[in-house]
């Protein structure tokens, strides 16, 4: 939950090598996102985030995305399953441009909706070393499917 998050996010102070966080299946909701959120910024190293079947909500998600701009080494992103919503969806697009060696995302059960996936996909169109992208279960028919 959002006491653990914080718990991590203080230990990650101690380790600024980091290059790999997978904290699935947390139960992390909007305070623990953004706890996680600051301590990423000194984590220049990281490659790797897995934030995946928690409840960070559009909040969690703006706070993890915007210091996600700080990294652009990140080649792998995970925020699956976060209730994120077409809001979210926006958030994280924005921040896709400062993820120039992003080769995984992972967005799958979010209810972006078209809106959503056509936000990624606008922002995905100079990301071309992008080798697994996840928009399953999202409710983005045929025309977020074209975008």
């Amino acid at each position: 939950g959002d006491d653990g998050a914080r718990a991590v996010a203080t230990l990650l102070g101690h380790h600024n090598n980091l290059q790999v966080l997978y904290l699935p299946h947390n139960e992390i909701g909007v305070e623990g996102a953004r706890a996680l959120a600051t301590a990423l910024q000194p984590l220049k190293h990281l490659t790797t985030l897995d934030l995946g079947v928690n409840s960070i909500g559009v909040e969690g998600a703006t706070a993890v995305a915007a210091a996600l701009k700080q990294h652009p080494n990140l080649q792998v992103l995970h925020l699956d399953e976060n209730e994120i919503g077409v809001d979210g969806a926006r958030v994280v697009a924005s921040s896709l441009e400062h993820l120039k060696h992003l080769t995984a995302l992972n967005l799958n059960d979010n209810s972006i909706g078209v809106e959503g996936a056509t936000a990624i996909a606008a922002a995905l169109q100079q990301h071309h070393d992008l080798q697994k992208l996840y928009l399953g279960y999202n409710l983005i028919g045929d025309d977020g499917a074209r975008a």
